[in-house]
């Protein structure tokens, strides 16, 4: 039915915005994420310290986190996982310019915002958040490495309602490659069926 096809833009019903069990990010959070909750017994503070402050890749996904906050001592943090949890806003990245890879898909988010200044961010994952087609200013990301973005599942990117959607996003981010798992080089609107990409 028409109602189902629509509601893969919608928030997903099953996640409970109300849960009470959601979390701050903090230092035991950190270590968890930087090392695992089955290292961090087996190792000295100074070791665990130093691992953080080294730390290349965070994953913070499914914690209940409820905001982006208390990142300062993983600066140099190259790949972070954030992906489902309760985040509304995309905030306190400022001391992270290292970023290659941020996953912030299955969120609340409903705006894109603070990420223009994370200059060599190449893979952004917003999808299934709640970005609306005018809080989508693609602008507001950075043009210059970003080669793939996904958001899909957010209505934004709902093309039956957008169809200028991904002529919006080539516009902004000339460089980008790949755009919701589909190659920015091919107009997918107008393949044919059956056609075939040799690449």
């Amino acid at each position: 039915s028409r109602q189902s096809e629509g509601s893969m833009y919608l928030l997903r019903a099953p996640r409970d915005e109300s849960n009470s069990k959601r979390q701050r990010i903090n230092a035991k959070l950190l270590k968890v994420g930087v090392l695992g909750a089955a290292n961090i017994s087996s190792k000295s503070e100074d070791t665990v310290m130093d691992a953080l402050l080294k730390a290349k890749v965070v994953r913070l996904d499914n914690k209940s986190i409820q905001e982006i906050d208390g990142l300062e001592l993983v600066d140099k943090v190259e790949r972070l996982y954030l992906q489902s949890n309760y985040i509304k806003k995309i905030e306190n990245l400022d001391f992270h310019s290292k970023l290659t890879w941020l996953n912030l898909s299955d969120n609340f988010i409903t705006e894109i915002k603070n990420l223009k200044h994370l200059s060599n961010l190449r893979v952004l994952d917003l999808s299934l958040n709640n970005i609306s087609t005018e809080n989508a200013d693609f602008s507001n990301l950075p043009s210059k490495k970003l080669a793939v973005l996904n958001m899909y599942g957010n209505p934004c990117s709902d093309i039956a309602a957008n169809p200028n959607y991904r002529s919006k996003v080539k516009e902004k981010l000339p460089n980008l490659l790949s755009l919701d798992g589909g190659r920015m080089d091919i107009d997918v609107t107008t393949l044919t069926e059956g056609g075939e990409d040799d690449g």
